[in-house]
């Protein structure tokens, strides 16, 4: 859980900076240092430092996002890290590889404005959602009963609503100015934010998310569901994952002796996420 708190805290420090509220830099006497280096160097020393001066200039902008897929990496998760440095790596290089063979495409490069912002924020909100989800996951642990499945919900249709109203314009940062026009660029980028939003709305309803399941705390007895209290049934929605299941290993195996059935165990733990997503996907089959 400790772990878990950590990443959650990295990650909404990460989110606050990609929001604006401040930036992330790395001394300057060291950026300074490593690009005097570069020009006083030559051959492979000089190509080494220019390539570091390059990190520490970038580092604003790339440790975000590699921060946040190096501290999943804490919590002993290794396919999401490789997955998500292959795809920085394969961004930063994709680029070069493709202009070197195809020069031509230079030209038609867009150019440097208010849409690397949007994407800048936008990684900001994202990186609030997952934040939250390993804050669930300490909340787990602990039982501290406060970071429910309806509660986690809620707060991510609330972030992606947002990221889905700052593309759109509606919802500004400071030092921004309010676009007087809506693109087609921008309501294309929007819409899948939008459209998340309302796909997880079910859930606060206690309905399945199929996917999404397996990055949301589990079903609880004392999660309230709008169903039920409009159904007028004290607010406490049922939960349908546990039924049938037993904790008690050696009752279970003397009643599958008496009926003569096998004993299905399932190993599990807080905040294994293949195990959500067997949970809410394949049990209830």
């Amino acid at each position: 859980p400790i772990v878990n708190l950590f990443i959650a805290l990295v990650l909404v420090g990460f989110a606050l900076s990609l929001l604006g509220m401040y930036e992330l830099q790395l001394p300057h006497q060291l950026t300074n240092f490593l690009n005097r280096k570069s020009n006083e160097s030559s051959g492979i020393v000089g190509i080494l430092f220019m390539a570091m001066t390059i990190s520490a200039v970038s580092f604003s902008c790339t440790a975000p996002f590699v921060g946040a897929v190096f501290t999943a990496t804490v919590g002993g998760e290794w396919f999401y890290p490789i997955l998500g440095m292959i795809g920085f790596s394969a961004a930063f290089a994709s680029p070069f590889v493709l202009f070197a063979m195809f020069p031509k495409w230079l030209e038609a490069l867009p150019k440097s404005g208010s849409w690397m912002n949007i994407v800048k924020v936008l990684l900001g909100f994202i990186e609030l959602a997952a934040a939250f989800k390993f804050l669930s996951n300490a909340d787990l642990v602990w039982q501290w009963g406060i970071v429910s499945r309806p509660l986690t919900i809620a707060f991510w249709i609330v972030i992606f609503l947002m990221a889905g109203f700052y593309v759109l314009g509606f919802i500004t940062l400071k030092h921004e100015s309010k676009s007087e026009q809506i693109s087609t660029g921008r309501m294309l980028l929007a819409m899948p934010f939008l459209m998340f939003s309302f796909y997880l709305i079910p859930g606060l309803l206690g309905s399945s998310l199929g996917f999404w399941d397996a990055f949301l705390p589990p079903k609880q007895p004392t999660d309230v569901s709008l169903v039920a209290s409009i159904g007028g049934s004290g607010g406490v929605s049922s939960t349908s994952a546990d039924e049938g299941w037993s904790k008690d290993f050696e009752a279970s195996v003397a009643s599958a002796i008496e009926s003569g059935k096998p004993v299905f165990i399932d190993f599990t733990g807080y905040t294994c996420t293949n195990c959500r997503a067997m949970e809410s996907n394949i049990f209830p089959l």
